[in-house]
């Protein structure tokens, strides 16, 4: 008895002392990251992908969104879950980032803000809405 016990206190404390390497979900891709311009450039659309870029910008009161920039290539991302979010330190450091590429559908006044948050000149709207693509963070990867 006191040698099963003792099994499962080492295996309690092994497993509590494990690091881990994400927040959000467990990671799933198991390709090489891509680039912000490699994904827009293949519009993979709801595929699960990783990414990775420099953290342009960050939303300053909860951290739900933020801007990955590629030299002028900026990616809106999102995130899947309330649980994880992108804390303002991160800004200006170049982070991999797991989720799925989806089109939102957005007015002019929404476009404009995006455009200020992206550090991008204000658009150019054809019609009252505009298709942008967003990406939508399950996953966050610590290790590099």
């Amino acid at each position: 008895m006191k040698f099963i016990m003792l099994i499962i206190l080492a295996f309690g404390i092994y497993s509590c002392s494990e690091e881990k390497t994400y927040l959000g979900k467990e990671p799933v891709y198991m390709g090489e990251p891509l680039t912000v311009k490699e994904l827009l450039g293949k519009k993979l659309l709801n595929s699960t992908v990783q990414v990775s870029g420099k953290i342009y910008n960050v939303c300053k009161t909860e951290g739900c969104w933020f801007v990955m920039k590629q030299d002028q290539t900026s990616l809106r991302c999102t995130f899947e879950s309330p649980t994880i979010f992108m804390d303002t330190v991160n800004l200006h450091t170049i982070m991999k980032v797991e989720g799925k590429l989806r089109e939102e559908i957005i007015d002019g006044e929404t476009s404009v803000m995006y455009a200020e948050q992206a550090g991008e000149e204000k658009p150019i709207m054809e019609g009252n809405k505009k298709r942008v693509p967003v990406f939508v963070v399950s996953t966050i990867l610590l290790k590099q």
